[in-house]
């Protein structure tokens, strides 16, 4: 007799049940003993530890509050209750930079003099950039909803346009590291390499992973799984050893 119906069904599907005496008495026997709730013995525990405050506030209560009364004693018992909380939302900052065109005495060159909070492209600071990018990429926020959020939370009003222009010129400013980046995985000893399939759009498309042996990690997202995703990243001849499953 055959207790499955085809090759894929789990074992932990049984169609056929036990009905030896033997086997019931053994089972009763086992669960005749109730078990201890909760977590086993030397399980990690699940509870945030108690961070170390960054200020002290002393209360001290001035009137009593049964009966009102300020004639109060303190005495030595004190409870320590350690809370965590958010700083309100701060204000948007604006500043006006004056950037002064000066000349090298030296060399003759004449520039305009530049500050890294004050970016090259654009009017919005460094803070802004990275935190609109955050809320896109780390949180996959929607364009609507990022516009949404910053002006409840922050009261900072920005068209659907200018945040995705905010996405465009992060992106970049990265492309010098990413440019790095690649340099590093192509002049490797060796390197791992790895695809998966990766949503864009609704369409299929792969998100490739490469890794040196000094830990240099670079992602790329690509619509092709062949050879010219290889070529495009470590260069026509592949030098040094590739390490893929499989």
């Amino acid at each position: 007799m055959q207790f499955y119906e085809n090759p894929h069904t789990p074992p932990s599907v049984t169609t056929l049940k036990t009905t030896d005496k033997k086997s019931k008495d053994q089972k009763s026997n086992v669960n005749s003993t109730p078990k201890k709730r909760g977590a086993p013995k030397g399980h990690r525990g699940a509870t945030r530890p108690t961070p170390v405050p960054d200020e002290t506030e002393e209360l001290i209560a001035d009137h009593c509050e049964k009966c009102g009364s300020t004639n109060l004693k303190v005495l030595d018992s004190v409870k320590k209750t350690v809370i965590e909380d958010m700083l309100p939302s701060q204000e948007i900052k604006t500043t006006q930079y004056n950037r002064w065109k000066v000349k090298c005495l030296q060399c003759g060159h004449i520039f305009t003099s530049k500050d890294p909070n004050c970016p090259q492209k654009g009017n919005f600071g460094i803070f802004i950039l990275v935190y609109i990018t955050m809320l896109k990429y780390h949180l996959r926020g929607v364009l609507r909803k990022i516009q949404d959020f910053l002006l409840y939370k922050d009261n900072f009003e920005i068209s659907i346009k200018g945040i995705n222009d905010v996405l465009l010129r992060v992106g970049d400013a990265c492309k010098s590291e990413y440019d790095l980046k690649v340099e590093k995985i192509r002049n490797a000893k060796w390197r791992h390499i790895d695809e998966t399939g990766f949503k864009v759009n609704g369409q299929k498309w792969w998100l490739w992973i490469f890794r040196t042996n000094d830990d240099e990690t670079l992602v790329v997202i690509r619509k092709s799984r062949g050879r010219k995703v290889l070529d495009e990243i470590l260069g026509k001849d592949h030098p040094g050893p590739h390490i893929v499953d499989g």
